[in-house]
Parts: C-alpha cells; structure tokens; sequence
C-alpha cells in the first residue's frame, strides 16, 4: 500500500488496516456502492503551489471510496498502460497492471526526466526549445473525451462505464479528474496520447511530464508550426494551451536555467553535504544583514532530499530560522522531520514543542493548512509528551478543524495516537462522536500502538456500532 503513503495528502495509516483485513474490507466497499452512497463525504483539501499565494485543491475521498476507483482503474489499466509511450511520457506510469497496479516512483521518474532532457538538449542538432502546458488541465479532463478514449484503447467496455460514471458522480459538471489521487496521472496521458503520437510522427523529439511538455527543436523557425499542431491536437480532446507558461526559448541561459537548473546541480558534485551545509549557512548569515533571496523551491527540495537521505540534521537550524518553508514545502519538510525522528542523535537535533506549536498554535487556512498537517504526520514519529498529546487533541476536536479540514485533524489524532497521551477512554469517545473515518481509523490505531489485549470486548462493540473501523479493529486485535 505505499501508494496511500507516498502522496502529497497521505492516508493516515497507509491503508494497513485494509490491507490487513481484505476480506472485510472488500464489503465495505462493496455495501457502499451498492448504497450508491460514494464520495458523499470527499472534500478539497489546499495544497501550495510552486508559485507563492497559489493553491491546488486537492481531492480527499473517503478511502473506501478511493479503493473503489482505483479498482476500475485496474480493470483498464493495461489498456492504459499500453498506450502510453513511456520513453518519453515520465509521470503517470502504471506498473504491473491489473488489480495491484500502482503508478511509478514519483522520485525515481524525476531523476530520470532530468537526464533525459539534458542528453536531448546537449543534442548539437538541438537549437531551441518549445515549451507547452494545458491550461488547468486535470479540472477541464471532461468525462465524454475519457470514455471515448479509453474505449478506443480497447479497455473493457463494462469497466470503463463504471468508472467514467464514478467521475461523473464526483464531479456533476461532466469535466475533472480528482487532483490527489494516483489514478488520475494514467487517466490524464490518455488525453495527450495523441498529441505524443503526432509529434512521433512529424518526427519531434520531447519529454512529458503530465502537461508540461518541452519539444526540442532544431531552429526556432520550427516553433509556428509546431505550435498550431499542439493546439490543434488538443482541442480534439477539448483542451487548450496556458498561454502564459507556453513559449519558446533558443540555447542559452534562459532555457538553460528553466530546463537544466545548472545551479542546483552544482550543489552536488564532490561532498554534497558540505555544499549544502556551506549554502544554507551562507543563506542565514546573508540574512542578518539583509541580502539573501529565497532559494528556489527545486533547490530547496533537493537540499533536503539529500539530508534527508543521510539523516542529517543539518537544516534544522535554517528552518528554524526560516519556518514559512514548512508551509511552501509541507511533503518535503514533513518527510525530513519524520525522517529525523529514526536514529537518537538527530532527533535530539529537533525542539519537539517547537513543531507542536506550529502544528496546533495557528487558525488552519489555505496557505498554512498543509504545513500543519505534515507537522503531525512527523510528530506522529516523536511520541511527544502528554502536556503536548492533550494540545493536539484538543486541536483535532477544534469545530474550524472538523468542518473545513477534517483530514488535518484526522493526523493530529494519528499523532495523538502515538504519543504518551493517548488512552482508550479519550479514543472511545472520539469514535463515538466523530463520524468521520479517517479520525476514527487513527484514534483507533492507538490500541494498536499501546496494546489490545486487555480491549477485546470494547474494540469488538466499537466495531459492531462503527462496522467501516471493522478492518482496524481486526488489525489491533492482531497485533
């Protein structure tokens, strides 16, 4: 199940307790499409953007719901997978098509989309370069265009009904693919399948990641036309080009910068550490006095993708210093913190109430709300203290909380869950009082995490009067 684990809005528990209790779970979700009651209860949840004071809404489902979408993509994801051109299309990649499907490491296909440009770029036949992006692509996917398509690569036809019927159902425009979910990336190439094939054919060489699209040209000249062809590829499947993030750019620093990003790679040739560890101290120290500029968010990444790597407390001093990261890069300073918590010496490096206070001691919004929740998914790793436990449960039971951004209080429980503080008494009671299944799957995993054996009869009452924490309850009687 690492696909729940991996996103940018994780499952609280990774759907282990599914996993572990198929059989049970295979019910659930089968009662509720019989109910015809799927996402009832889905809500948009605000991710930032690369570009400061913009968002993404993402889609969170129930997870029962979730799994029942992902099992139609199964039943058309080898047809899915076979008409992709993955040599050149990077995101999106289905792997071991069928029921078990999951799409391809999202780290691993950036590294190689990096190579892959650079070596088209240093091409000496290569003078300029095209660069294309759909406009709001996933919210303008429309349903019609996806069944025709997946009709057309000959995916089962009963399959592809239901699927494109669920969409219809989660979005009642007839138009959207739900942003979050790992599903949506194959369905998305779809769209664009014959925009690769016509630039196959007229013989252009390009690399694709989702929609952004970069085409390596031999001459500007080439750009006019190739610029009509993409445009009119697109509107057969009812998309339009972002004008604003569609150009062309000749050899040289400019394209360079924007496709290559020279200045992150020298970051890491001989002792990347250290030239991390002098750039982020440079950083600080040009600071104070009222120099430095903000490090470019791919930069940012990579840095912390290295420490992270070695387990390296080194940036805890500059994001310290610098907090606003944790909001502009929540998945990626969540990832570091929890990563930290593994081994004794780098996680005394981290001030545990310092990151309990920037989880539970601001109002949620859409620009702080993800940085919130990625704090508890770390602080989850911590086991911190009861006075700290009490703060954070007192934040899941907030009413602003529980009625825009259940899911970030769904994780403060999970962290809850894992501390010193957690008790049956407190997550009986949330059970019993929050409907929403992702709090109670984490206040649930606690009896896991602190011993069930004593709860035998309590956890088999719980789960008679919730029957959709069945599969937890099995997993925490089985631990």
């Amino acid at each position: 199940m690492d696909f729940a684990a991996r996103r940018d809005i994780p499952d609280v528990l990774g759907f282990e307790d599914f996993a572990a209790a198929p059989t049970i779970t295979y019910q659930l979700v089968r009662d509720r499409l019989d109910r015809g009651s799927l996402f009832a209860d889905h809500k948009l949840f605000p991710l930032p953007k690369q570009e400061k004071g913009t968002v993404r809404p993402l889609t969170v489902l129930n997870p029962l719901d979730e799994m029942a979408l992902r099992a139609y993509v199964g039943r058309c994801s080898a047809a899915v997978a076979a008409a992709t051109y993955e040599k050149r299309v990077l995101n999106g990649l289905i792997r071991r098509p069928g029921p078990g499907w999951y799409c391809a490491d999202f780290r691993e296909q950036s590294r190689k989309r990096r190579q892959l440009q650079r070596e088209l770029y240093e091409d000496n036949r290569i003078n300029a370069v095209g660069f294309f992006d759909v406009k709001k692509f996933f919210p303008t996917c429309r349903h019609d265009v996806l069944q025709e398509l997946l009709s057309r690569v000959r995916a089962p036809s009963g399959a592809v009904v239901m699927l494109v019927g669920m969409l219809t159902q989660l979005f009642g425009t007839g138009r959207g693919l739900p942003i979050g979910f790992e599903g949506s990336g194959p369905l998305a190439n779809l769209f664009l399948a014959p925009l690769d094939r016509v630039l196959l054919d007229e013989g252009h060489e390009f690399v694709r990641w989702t929609d952004d699209l970069d085409v390596f040209l031999r001459d500007s000249s080439e750009w006019p036309a190739l610029r009509a062809l993409v445009d009119d590829s697109l509107s057969k499947v009812r998309l339009g080009l972002n004008p604003d993030k569609t150009m062309v750019m000749g050899k040289g620093p400019s394209a360079e910068n924007r496709l290559l990003d020279p200045g992150r790679d020298s970051l890491f040739v001989e002792d990347a550490i250290a030239n991390i560890g002098a750039k982020l101290e440079l950083d600080l120290w040009m600071r104070e006095y009222g120099l430095a500029e903000d490090l470019p968010a791919p930069h940012f990444r990579s840095c912390l993708g290295r420490l992270r790597a070695a387990r390296d407390p080194m940036a805890v001093e500059y994001l310290t210093a610098l907090p606003g990261w944790i909001d502009r890069e929540p998945r990626c300073v969540g990832d570091y913190f929890s990563v930290l918590a593994a081994e004794p010496k780098s996680r005394r490096a981290v001030d545990i109430d310092w990151l309990v206070d920037l989880a539970v001691g601001r109002t949620p919004n859409a620009d702080t709300a993800a940085g919130q929740l990625h704090l508890f998914r770390a602080l989850a790793s911590y086991r911190v203290d009861k006075a700290d436990a009490k703060r954070m449960l007192e934040f899941a039971w907030r009413r602003d909380v529980l009625a825009r951004y259940p899911i970030l209080g769904a994780w403060a429980v999970k962290a809850w869950s894992t501390s010193q503080g957690w008790n049956a008494r407190e997550a009986v009671d949330l059970v019993d009082s929050i409907a929403h299944i992702s709090y109670r799957r984490a206040a649930m995993a606690g009896f896991a995490a602190h011993g069930a054996k004593s709860s035998v009869n309590k956890l088999e009452s719980l789960a008679h009067r919730h029957p959709e924490i069945r599969p937890v309850v099995a997993q925490a009687l089985a631990a």
